[in-house]
């Protein structure tokens, strides 16, 4: 894969050769960890050395070679005493950055060597010895120029140049055993000493020569690998675009997306997002080096050329542990911004993105762990933490997707109720990343070390700002960075989104849409509190017995009187007509015969010829009052029954809802321009309210008892007492307690307005705006958001049934 391409040589770089000791394992200690691996220098690596001398003014030469090299120890940077320990002090390792030119200088490095000298001289004379080669002040410094071999744009750099290179190393040589005619020569003056100083010229022409452009070689070959790896994002070509399908909702008529663009437009102008983008991986990281193809299994050249062995100051066998392995993992990503625009519109199903931004910033969190063998010595959790952060000058980002809804789905429900995941699920069809792009200005790039390894090293943090100064020199190709961005959004970042927005709406179908509130049941333990339909059924039939109570009380009267013109009856005659008529009031006439002699002497002739008509048993019912006409008798009844209809549709039907508004104002705050509702804020229901204020404190739950006692029992037990009032014979409410009765319900009656006020309070006092946007168009209206509450047609039910009973009574 292309990441392996890109960090092979880096790897390279960074293993180091394994020996056959073994020490550790390290845990978390790097600079532990360095000092005991195992360096072991093949004897062809260093060549021999042709040196020339004066000894007593005669000038020799002498051939030196280096055998058996095993190095360790390796520090950089001083060590400062601490009680019984030694600890690392900083500035072992420094950068500095001049254009595309980098400095790097390391000071105080510390190594040990063990090896075999063997020397000629002209003075005929030769011998080994084993001698111990140490350093613990050598210096290395070196300048490189990181340039574009790209004869066409954009460059991308992709070679490294070595501009100077000093070394002094500045070594230790002591000779500690040999044959005799080494040991001899420790006694000649001079002679250890001149042999040393030729070995510091030697090594420090090798190291600005041979190590050094091994590993420019390394850092070439990284670089031509990026360039292979990055250059393909080039030449990336324009996304297809899904087809169209005609039962797909079109975008340009959804409000809410109409009302976004107007908007965005005005809200975040010139205003600092900060966390516009917050990336977090859902399990903590996201895997940019896995361990499977990052793993260093062959062996590897650290020092020389990996094609001429014969060249390689340092080689490393795998065949005796496991590989080591490099991960790296992205924790987190921050995006702020100050945005200067941003645009949403939406064409059939295509859904367009952009915004603008004069500056923004961007920090990705990146963890780095290290764990395995190298150079004998065992490492463990070497785990560190680095930000990347990246400020942009004038930035442009846009995205384009695909969003296939059906439209009849999406239409059966409110915008509102979108806020729930689950009830958009029904309306997707199809969700797809189309593609991505940026335009950008890189003003200023770091890394920094925001976690060190378990035993704090310096080296790390030196090493962490070295590349830091590389991402400033490799950021100086700004438009090949871009150009790179632009192909790595189209190709990786469009498949992320889409898989992602596959697996969201593959969530989505097993997401249920959450029922209004007041509407659930609780696994059926009660029965809806809000319920629409069962509201519907009691207003329904309410109108129907207003409509035959109106039939009865005026339109019954008014054909009896036409009939009566035509045709005079008496009620003791026979008319079928009139008998028919009646019988529709509810009564049917009984022969006077049937009357007793006492009902005879309770009536006057007049009354016994108005109610001759009348059931026996509730003869001296209200209903039955001479005063009262047949037709109102029966009205009345209709009348009452139906107001107990209208009562009970608007106990569970909403009284009003407060929501919370997208809206364009005019000159009056009742009737705006345009206005989309977004957000249900609050439901008003009697059983709703109840339950709700009962759940909230015991404050709330006195509250919820008023409003179940003054606005529950109240209105059905005076509709009630109403009705048998008014049918209920003597026997069963004597006079004076239906008189009584009847009184203390016309005195309360009128506080049945109560809650008719209070709902008009609520209406008027839950309205505020708020303003958005900068105003500078003042032709524009102006755009709010608004939190109205608004009658519901249970509040119609209810001023229905209060008002009727408020005139029947």
């Amino acid at each position: 894969m292309g990441y392996a391409k890109i960090a092979w040589p880096l790897l390279v770089m960074l293993r180091l050769p394994r020996a056959h000791n073994q020490d550790g394992p390290f845990e978390g200690d790097l600079e532990g960890w360095l000092a005991s691996v195992k360096i072991v220098v093949p004897d062809d690596a260093i060549k021999p050395i042709d040196a020339y001398f004066k000894i007593l003014g005669v000038a020799h030469s002498a051939k030196i070679e280096v055998h058996s090299l095993e190095c360790d120890g390796l520090r950089v940077g001083k060590t400062l005493v601490d009680g019984n320990e030694q600890k690392r002090a900083n500035g072992g390792l420094s950068s500095h950055v001049q254009g595309r030119d980098v400095e790097v200088r390391l000071e105080k490095v510390a190594i040990s060597c063990r090896g075999t000298v063997r020397y000629s001289t002209s003075m005929g004379f030769s011998g080994s010895a084993n001698a111990i080669v140490s350093m613990d002040d050598a210096q290395l410094s070196t300048t490189l120029r990181l340039t574009s071999l790209d004869e066409a744009t954009p460059e991308i750099p992709n070679n490294l140049e070595t501009l100077s290179c000093a070394s002094k190393l500045k070594l230790q040589l002591d000779i500690v055993s040999g044959t005799a005619v080494t040991r001899l020569a420790e006694h000649i003056p001079g002679l250890v000493g001149k042999l040393q100083n030729m070995l510091n010229t030697k090594l420090d022409e090798y190291m600005c020569s041979s190590v050094l452009d091994g590993a420019r070689g390394h850092l070439s070959t990284l670089l031509d690998d990026m360039h292979s790896a990055i250059g393909s994002y080039t030449d990336t070509t324009e996304p297809e675009c899904p087809s169209w399908v005609e039962s797909f909702m079109p975008l340009e008529d959804v409000p809410l997306l109409n009302w976004a663009r107007r908007f965005s437009g005005r809200v975040v102008h010139n205003h600092y997002i900060g966390n516009a983008v917050n990336f977090l991986y859902p399990t903590g990281y996201w895997p940019l080096v896995g361990p499977d193809e990052w793993a260093l299994r062959q062996p590897t050249c650290i020092l020389g050329s990996n094609n001429d062995t014969t060249n390689c100051a340092a080689a490393r066998s795998l065949h005796e542990h496991p590989p080591a392995v490099l991960r790296v993992d992205l924790n987190r990503a921050d995006l702020g911004a100050n945005i200067s625009g941003l645009d949403v519109s939406g064409q059939n199903a295509l859904l367009a993105c952009s915004g603008n931004a004069s500056r923004a910033h961007l920090q990705a969190v990146i963890q780095m762990t290290f764990d395995g063998w190298a150079g004998g010595a065992e490492a463990r959790n070497l785990s560190a933490e680095v930000a990347i952060d990246v400020m942009f000058g004038s930035t442009n980002l846009s995205g384009a997707f695909f969003v296939g809804l059906d439209r009849q789905a999406f239409n059966a429900e409110p915008i509102w109720r979108y806020l729930a995941v689950g009830c958009l699920a029904p309306s997707v069809r199809q969700l797809q990343a189309i593609d991505f792009t940026a335009n950008l200005q890189i003003e200023r790039t770091s890394i920094s070390l925001l976690r060190n390894v378990q035993v704090s090293s310096p080296l790390l943090a030196e090493a962490v700002e070295l590349a830091s100064n590389l991402l400033n020199v490799i950021a100086s190709y700004e438009t090949a960075m871009v150009a790179v961005l632009n192909g790595f959004l189209r190709q990786n970042l469009t498949m992320l989104v889409t898989k992602r927005l596959h697996d969201w709406a593959s969530g989505l179908q097993h997401q249920q849409c959450p029922v209004s509130p007041g509407q659930e049941t609780e696994g059926g333990k009660h029965l809806p509190l809000i319920n629409p339909g069962f509201a519907s059924f009691c207003m329904w039939t309410a109108a129907v017995l207003a409509l035959a109570a109106g039939a009865v009380s005026v339109v019954l009267p008014m054909s009896v009187a036409y009939l009566g013109s035509k045709d005079e009856v008496s009620c003791g005659e026979t008319s079928d007509e009139i008998e028919s008529t009646v019988a529709l009031a509810g009564w049917t006439c009984q022969p006077e015969a049937s009357l007793s002699s006492a009902e005879d002497n309770y009536h006057s002739e007049e009354s016994r010829s108005r109610h001759c008509c009348h059931a026996w048993w509730f003869r001296d019912a209200l209903c039955n009052a001479v005063t009262v006409p047949r037709h109102i008798s029966v009205g009345m009844i209709l009348a009452l029954v139906a107001c107990l209809f209208f009562l009970m549709g608007s106990n569970f039907l909403p009284l009003a809802a407060s929501f919370l508004n997208l809206e364009s104002q005019t000159d009056s705050w009742l009737h705006p321009r345009s206005s989309v509702r977004v957000y249900n804020v609050l439901m008003y229901s009697l059983f709703y309210s109840i339950k709700a204020l009962s759940e909230h404190g015991a404050s709330l739950r006195v509250l919820s008892v008023v409003i179940a006692i003054f606005s529950g029992v109240l209105p059905y037990t005076k509709l009630l007492a109403m009705i048998f009032c008014w049918i209920c014979p003597v026997a069963l409410i004597p006079v004076s307690w239906r008189g009584r009765i009847l009184w203390l319900l016309d005195q309360i009656g009128k506080y049945s307005l109560v809650d008719v006020f209070i709902i008009q309070f609520i209406s008027g006092t839950l309205y505020t705006t708020i303003s958005v946007g900068d105003d500078a168009d003042p032709e524009a209206d102006p755009l709010v958001v608004a939190l109205r509450t608004n009658l519901a047609a249970g509040f119609i039910s209810f001023v229905l049934a209060t008002v009727g009973s408020l005139i029947l009574g």
